[in-house]
């Protein structure tokens, strides 16, 4: 089993359609060396079948948060050595891989 080096985290709030886009690519990714955190301050959670995969940790939290206290929120999740944060809009690509290759040399 492969051990995660780097979580990519989306501290969100009201942009659940971003979201599942975002969460849907990552599946496709299929790099088990890369995790997903969202958190997601919206009012109401997110329901979507990629949030139930393997790699996705979603984090639903509808307590009253500014834009800093979600980014500290959603960073406090992350347990792998290294964290990249993206905006919920914001859109990665294969390369993501070809960054981690470098992390682990």
């Amino acid at each position: 089993m492969t051990t995660p080096l780097l979580s990519l985290v989306i501290p969100t709030k009201d942009r659940q359609k971003y979201v599942e886009q975002i969460a849907e690519a990552f599946v496709e990714l299929k790099d088990a060396r890369i995790k997903l955190v969202i958190h997601d301050n919206s009012e109401f959670a997110l329901q979507s079948k990629c949030l139930n995969t393997t790699g996705v940790k979603y984090i639903h939290c509808d307590d009253q948060l500014s834009m800093h206290q979600n980014f500290a929120k959603a960073i406090s999740y992350v347990d792998t050595p290294y964290l990249c944060v993206s905006g919920d809009d914001d859109f990665f690509y294969h390369y993501i891989s070809q960054i981690v290759d470098y992390l682990e040399r």
